[in-house]
């Protein structure tokens, strides 16, 4: 059983949340998705990230992968170099650079 996931926060009424929301939903990638408005949104903001969307992955802590764009980028990483799993890691930590070669294959699992 895997003991990792994502985990996406989206602000109601927020078109990069609903792109985000979109983007996941297409590709068929889980998510646990939470739904903050207006008035609970403060209580996800971090010094990592104030805005929204956010999504994170988890295996023992979260990890931020950041929000729409971030995670965009990511998707297209993959899908331009799905035949090289090197390339793809090296890509990943350009802009994930917390992220270690195991995290980044669980990620891959989550996301393909």
């Amino acid at each position: 059983m895997k003991k990792y996931s994502l985990k996406t926060i989206i602000l109601e009424d927020c078109p990069w949340s609903k792109a985000l929301d979109q983007l996941l939903k297409i590709k068929k990638i889980k998510s646990n998705i939470i739904t903050v408005n207006a008035t609970t949104k403060h209580k996800y903001k971090t010094e990592l990230i104030d805005t929204f969307p956010q999504l994170y992955f988890i295996d023992n802590t979260e990890h931020l992968i950041g929000g729409y764009t971030e995670t965009k980028r990511l998707l297209d990483i993959i899908n331009e170099h799905k035949e090289n799993i090197d390339t793809i890691k090296n890509k990943t930590k350009e802009f994930l650079p917390e992220f270690t070669d195991k995290m980044i294959l669980k990620l891959l699992i989550l996301l393909t």
